[in-house]
């Protein structure tokens, strides 16, 4: 993954306005307006890794970010505020942001605005939705939201992200990856610390807890090929009909979802070249697939390529 820089101080103080904005751009940040176009100064430092996550980090002299872009990709955002203080305005939200909140939403969402008062540094994560969503009761639900220092896990969730910011221009693609796949679990878990319910999905509280507990023990057992309902009825201690109940509130069947998890664990080995000592019978078998031919037709319906053409021509140049 290589990565891009952009500094303001290269620039005239006639230009740097308006480089900024095409620079915030590229990460789909719209600049709405700048305190001091005379003395403006801001920096940008941005990766984007296989599986599609970019991660920016942002530092800069007061502004106001606003506005959609027309060809803005869709994906959820998160952000977390490294030093200064930011002010976000959406419908029924005005809140202060202080260092280590942080403030997450799904892009072409609810409208909002994010004035920053002093100069600040923050760092700027967007996923594409196929990374979170199939962890979301109702994925359309998930639309912007503050998590504060109110709980262990959002504590955990943003020494995280600072500790990305610190140190992901010279992380490799193998110390990426495992950051890739937490993010999803740290922001759920935060969204239900936060009594996010609503947020993912409107069921009741308990209930949604409990599914996503059991999609918690889902991803700690992909790799057993006896997974299947029953094998979670018995160890949550429930009845396959409500587990059967529990998945239908998201529009897909418990088999779909373990099918889906698995084949998303699948691509990110094919992906990461970790595993490029591995073939691709050995990954399959490692997530609990018992057929490579199975195995082959299930990744092509999925995502339109057998698993032997992804590894060889899908992955990013640089990545192999």
């Amino acid at each position: 993954m290589s990565v891009w820089k952009y500094a303001t101080a290269a620039e005239s103080d006639a230009n740097s306005v308006a480089h900024w904005r095409e620079a915030m751009s590229r990460i789909n940040l719209p600049v709405e307006t700048v305190e001091d176009p005379s003395t403006f100064r801001g920096s940008i430092i941005s990766r984007e890794s296989p599986l599609g996550i970019k991660i920016s980090v942002v530092e800069a002299e007061p502004q106001k970010i606003a506005g959609k872009y027309g060809n803005q990709p869709n994906a959820i955002w998160m952000a977390a505020m490294i030093k200064g203080d930011a002010h976000l305005d959406a419908e029924g939200m005005d809140l202060k942001i202080a260092p280590r909140d942080i403030v997450y939403g799904r892009a072409g969402g609810k409208q909002a605005s994010l004035s920053y008062k002093t100069p600040y540094k923050q760092i700027f994560i967007t996923a594409p939705p196929l990374v979170i969503d199939p962890r979301l009761i109702s994925p359309v639900a998930l639309q912007l939201g503050c998590i504060r220092m109110d709980s262990s896990i959002a504590r955990i969730f943003s020494n995280l992200l600072l500790d990305i910011a610190e140190d992901f221009e010279t992380m490799d693609t193998s110390e990426l990856r495992p950051i890739e796949l937490s993010l999803a679990e740290l922001l759920i878990s935060c969204i239900m610390a936060e009594g996010g319910e609503v947020a993912l999905g409107g069921a009741a509280a308990n209930r949604t807890a409990h599914l996503n507990r059991i999609q918690q023990t889902i991803e700690t057992f992909l790799g057993d090929p006896a997974l299947d309902t029953k094998y979670i009825a018995d160890r949550e201690g429930v009845s396959i009909r409500y587990l059967q109940k529990l998945f239908s509130t998201s529009g897909q069947t418990i088999a779909t979802y373990i099918r889906m998890r698995r084949l998303e664990r699948c691509k990110d080995d094919l992906l990461n070249p970790a595993f490029d000592n591995l073939s691709i019978t050995q990954i399959c078998f490692r997530w609990g697939f018992s057929s490579s031919a199975h195995f082959s037709r299930a990744f092509r319906d999925q995502f339109g390529v057998s698993p032997r053409e992804f590894r060889k021509h899908i992955r990013p140049l640089g990545d192999s």
